[in-house]
């Protein structure tokens, strides 16, 4: 994965880029994270993945400094 010169200051990108074990564009694949830092005590995380059937799923993790 790659990422880009960020648009946001707060965000990071993460694309997709080369894989040898893929099974073409049928193969399961992570294809992009992006990291948004919300504040001093909040981050989040977005994964985005390619599935066996084709479909993108995209999970949501969102994390809070325990203070």
């Amino acid at each position: 994965m790659r990422a880009a010169a960020p648009a946001n200051p707060k965000s990071l990108d993460f694309q997709f880029v080369d894989a040898s074990n893929v099974k073409g564009s049928t193969g399961e694949v992570m294809q992009r994270l992006v990291v948004t830092f919300v504040d001093a005590d909040h981050f989040r995380q977005q994964w985005t993945s390619r599935g066996a059937d084709g479909k993108e799923l995209t999970s949501v993790f969102e994390y809070t400094r325990k203070k």
